[in-house]
């Protein structure tokens, strides 16, 4: 599938690994996963929600039914003060002034986001029958705000990037 970024860029899924594609599962989705116990690979249920992110400006890209429902634009993190880039234990404290926390598991507020490749290298090996409680956790930890939506990328609990979503009709018109 193609899809012409707001930067022009175009983004593309058709090779294996691919550079755009990011699966994403809520931190509930996850639980209830690893909870069934070892799996076989094909039982492994699709993640509900996935992004594409753009190489070039990094905008994400929300599909539903191979159409864009929803994106997010990368902003600067300097932004946010250096008192607030810190992730806190179990929980941030959002732009808006919510609170993000991911003690309360039926919360969707914490997401585990694989890349394509970083999917791909966890399933190089022949993989038939695994525990999905083995999966390592992605490389960075991503958070979303229930309120105005906010994304937080955090890496060792300090905030490398957020995005803000945005109207569709910004790249409908």
């Amino acid at each position: 599938m193609n899809y012409w970024c707001k930067c022009d860029y175009r983004l593309n899924n058709s090779t294996d690994p691919d550079l755009v594609t990011l699966r994403v599962y809520s931190e509930k989705e996850w639980q209830d996963i690893v909870k069934g116990g070892v799996i076989h690979f094909d039982e492994l249920p699709d993640c509900t929600v996935y992004m594409w992110r753009c190489p070039k400006c990094e905008r994400l890209y929300v599909f539903e039914d191979n159409k864009v429902v929803k994106y997010y634009v990368l902003h600067d993190i300097d932004e946010i003060s250096e008192n607030n880039r810190k992730l806190l234990i179990r929980y941030y404290k959002c732009k808006c002034g919510d609170t993000l926390n991911c003690q309360n598991l039926n919360d969707t507020v914490r997401w585990r986001v694989y890349s394509d490749p970083e999917w791909w290298e966890i399933f190089t090996e022949d993989v038939r029958m695994f525990n999905p409680a083995d999966i390592p956790p992605p490389s960075v930890d991503v958070w979303r705000c229930s309120k105005c939506e906010r994304v937080y990328v955090f890496k060792e609990n300090t905030l490398i990037k957020y995005y803000v979503s945005h109207n569709l009709k910004e790249i409908i018109d």
